[in-house]
């Protein structure tokens, strides 16, 4: 259940930030501003859900969507400083993105689509995302489009290639070589 609540509540922030960049630029700046307030209220029903007894697998839940939509705050108070005009900007086309298309979660950043693959991830945390996760994510997806993993395996910490996946629905397994006995 954690992971469709999270594809879910992404599907949904993108399509409510979608409508607004559509609207108009008579619409826009308030229609931003007014997305961020209700997130900031949708941040703080959360959290006090999450300071009451909760089993764990919900509070797992409630803990990786806190951080999903923190990092979603931040990227609309961005758009607004930064005065995003259109779906067109950059900065916009530059998130993550979920869209709900022919009966599949499609994941897009920049011009990059990327099916869903439903792969059971289980409950788990979310790791933080900054500025620096985002670019690493850009570079993780380029890299598996082109099927470019090696370049993967000494530029990327496992947490991030690891995290990067899963927003995709794609498991990721960790298999090390065996050591070498010593003689």
């Amino acid at each position: 259940p954690g992971q469709v609540v999270l594809c879910v509540s992404q599907m949904f922030w993108k399509s409510e930030v979608h409508e607004v960049l559509c609207s108009g630029p008579e619409v826009l700046c308030n229609g931003l501003k007014d997305s961020y307030d209700r997130l900031q209220l949708q941040l703080n029903d959360i959290v006090e859900l999450v300071r009451g007894k909760l089993s764990k697998q919900t509070r797992t839940t409630l803990d990786a969507l806190v951080t999903i939509d923190v990092h979603a705050r931040d990227v609309l108070m961005e758009m607004i400083e930064s005065g995003v005009q259109s779906e067109t900007d950059f900065q916009w086309l530059a998130q993550l993105r979920y869209y709900w298309e022919f009966e599949n979660v499609c994941v897009c950043i920049i011009n990059c689509n990327v099916k869903y693959a439903y792969e059971y991830l289980g409950n788990s945390p979310r790791l933080v995302i900054t500025p620096l996760t985002d670019r690493s994510f850009l570079t993780i997806i380029d890299c598996s489009l082109f099927g470019w993993f090696q370049v993967l395996l000494g530029t990327h910490p496992p947490p991030v290639v690891r995290w990067s996946f899963s927003c995709c629905g794609h498991l990721i397994t960790n298999s090390t070589a065996l050591k070498k006995e010593e003689v």
